[in-house]
């Protein structure tokens, strides 16, 4: 890390309690692009330099997650460089209980599409939009879209229209293979309307089984 570097980012691997692992999402050719995807690994595989740190306001209490996406959003914006390392050397352990992730799951899509929201407005206030950072900012809010309307809809709702109605939008990497067909014939609100009854009957059904000892 040189003097004028703010921080390091690296990708990492996700091992789950059962052994099996996952690569980062990774997007290292344009540092806006990756912090509009989240796709700058995680904070335990970044490394600080702590008098950019300090000199930016450090840690933000403004936010219960998403912190380190938030402090690299402020040190590029207040002139430092990020620094790319192009290796998985990280490796982040799931763990039952008691990370941030799980803490502050109620809040997370919220918080990052906040997020998301100051950035974009800032390329744009700049002149830095570019389409496919366009393109990483649609997508990444939409994932979270799909969780905040489990919680509070109406709101999800409400962002889907200021975003998305005058976008030919085709989400990617949903997991749900017929879900862009799915959106296409009946919109955002009735498809995840439909996927959360489905979730709620799945939800009671399942606290019917009998626990293993």
């Amino acid at each position: 890390m040189n003097q004028d570097s703010g921080a390091v980012v690296s990708p990492h691997t996700y091992r789950y309690l059962d052994g099996t692992q996952e690569t980062s999402k990774w997007i290292s050719h344009d540092f806006w692009t990756g912090l509009l995807n989240s796709g700058l690994g995680s904070t335990s595989s970044m490394l600080w330099n702590r008098e950019a740190l300090i000199a930016v306001g450090g840690w933000s209490s403004g936010y219960h997650s998403h912190q380190e996406y938030d402090l690299l959003f402020r040190l590029a914006r207040a002139g430092y460089e990020i620094a790319f390392v192009d290796k998985k050397e990280t490796i982040v352990r799931e763990r039952k209980s008691g990370s941030i992730t799980q803490q502050t799951k109620d809040i997370r899509a919220e918080e990052g599409i906040r997020l998301r929201k100051s950035i974009w407005n800032y390329l744009i206030a700049n002149s830095l939009n570019t389409p496919e950072r366009k393109k990483a900012f649609l997508h990444y809010i939409f994932r979270q879209l799909r969780g905040l309307y489990r919680t509070d809809p109406e709101n999800a709702k409400k962002i889907y229209r200021e975003y998305f109605s005058n976008e030919r939008f085709v989400p990617a990497q949903i997991g749900i293979p017929f879900y862009p067909v799915l959106i296409k014939t009946f919109g955002f609100n009735r498809t995840e309307h439909i996927f959360k009854l489905y979730r709620d009957v799945r939800d009671k059904y399942l606290t019917f089984l009998p626990k293993n000892n």
